[in-house]
């Protein structure tokens, strides 16, 4: 019986990898949490319908980008 060696658990980040752009998902999560507010602020009726409608138009964004 062979014996199956383990990945390390961290992952090294080589020359020649691409960057990473993490920052970019600060965008739609700033995006989301002020139309969150502002749907607060105002009083809608449902915030879970305003979260829904903030969620598909960012979903519609990124398709369109």
């Amino acid at each position: 019986m062979t014996a199956l060696r383990s990945a390390p658990n961290h992952i090294c980040i080589g020359p020649g990898d691409p960057l990473e752009y993490i920052w970019l998902y600060t965008i739609p999560g700033l995006l989301f949490a002020g139309c969150f507010i502002l749907a607060a602020g105002t009083g809608v009726g449902s915030l879970v319908e305003a979260g829904y409608l903030t969620s598909s138009i960012l979903c519609i964004s990124s398709y369109l980008l």
